[in-house]
């Protein structure tokens, strides 16, 4: 099965968003078509470019999202 990165904002396919502490950000997604039931999944990481074996933190997802498209 292929797995396709859909784009997030301005057509990149990694976005950075900053989220203060008790707010709360909406994203509208454009879904792809697909021919048979498929994951879509978004993972928010607190910093995906700092990741250090020394830095238990930032190994670890903040908030996860997932949904099944059907055709």
């Amino acid at each position: 099965m292929t797995q396709i990165q859909v784009p997030f904002e301005n057509n990149e396919l990694v976005g950075n968003v900053l989220v203060n502490p008790g707010e709360r950000k909406v994203f509208k997604f454009k879904l792809p078509f697909v021919k048979a039931n498929s994951n879509f999944q978004v993972i928010a990481l607190p910093r995906p470019y700092e990741v250090s074996e020394k830095d238990y933190e930032s190994t670890l997802a903040e908030g996860s999202m997932r949904a099944v498209i059907k055709p």
